[in-house]
């Protein structure tokens, strides 16, 4: 049910853990441990907190964020969600 799910999908593959901690310098048990843990709980629900989009590339990572319920399959669930708390 998702426009681009094709290249979205081969682009999310061309980033296996090993690659990620090369780019972000986490340990590949800590990436799989997070891979396990999404894959694990249901339903998917995530809060971003303020502040995000001040970084470079907060904007994206906000949209890649945004579509962990659609790649874990939670997205037809009422309760699978993404957030943003603002405080002020």
């Amino acid at each position: 049910h998702t426009l681009g799910w094709g290249a979205f999908r081969e682009r999310i593959v061309a980033y296996p853990p090993a690659r990620v901690a090369e780019i972000t310098g986490l340990p590949v048990a800590r990436i799989h441990a997070l891979g396990d843990r999404l894959a694990m709980t249901r339903p998917t629900a995530i809060r971003i907190g303020p502040g995000m989009q001040r970084h470079a590339g907060g904007g994206m990572a906000g949209r890649a964020i945004t579509c962990i319920p659609r790649v874990t399959g939670d997205w037809p669930r009422v309760t699978a969600t993404v957030g943003l708390t603002l405080l002020f």
